[in-house]
């Protein structure tokens, strides 16, 4: 039992300390191309090096990884803007600028609590705190606008 345990750790090191190439790995030497697949050999390697080009223009601009397969479409296409604006159909438009106004509002009560530096325990409490002085700062303003113009 000894004898077989003791062959199995010689072998074991002797595979790690020899050339990898000793043991059937492959080499990293590109295979041959038959003449009759040269052209398309060709046409992959220029698809290849466009995609690795916008892998690094990706890398250089910080593209997150959930961004970066869209990224690397677009770019491939031709297209040159980053954030591609989204469509909203007409009928919900009103609606989506109102979120952005009550997302711009809550990112700033956001914000005013990283500056604070609330605890993270009391933060939901302030920014809802946040959220009822800015509405009524908001209502405020709408009567003064009314007051100073009646005409409205």
């Amino acid at each position: 039992m000894r004898v077989l345990r003791s062959t199995a750790v010689i072998l074991a090191l002797i595979m790690m300390s020899a050339p990898k190439a000793a043991f059937g790995q492959a080499q990293s030497q590109p295979a041959a191309v038959a003449p009759e697949h040269q052209e398309m050999a060709a046409k992959r390697a220029k698809e290849r090096e466009r995609i690795n080009n916008c892998q690094k223009q990706a890398t250089e601009q910080k593209i997150l990884p959930r961004d970066r397969p869209q990224f690397v479409i677009n770019c491939l296409d031709g297209a040159s803007e980053r954030n591609q604006p989204s469509v909203i159909a007409p009928e919900y438009q009103e609606l989506a600028a109102k979120r952005a106004k009550e997302k711009e509002r809550v990112d700033n009560c956001q914000r005013q609590a990283s500056e604070q530096k609330v605890l993270p325990r009391d933060r939901p409490q302030f920014v809802i705190n946040c959220l009822d002085n800015s509405a009524a700062n908001m209502t405020t303003d709408k009567r003064g606008e009314r007051e100073a113009n009646p005409n409205k």
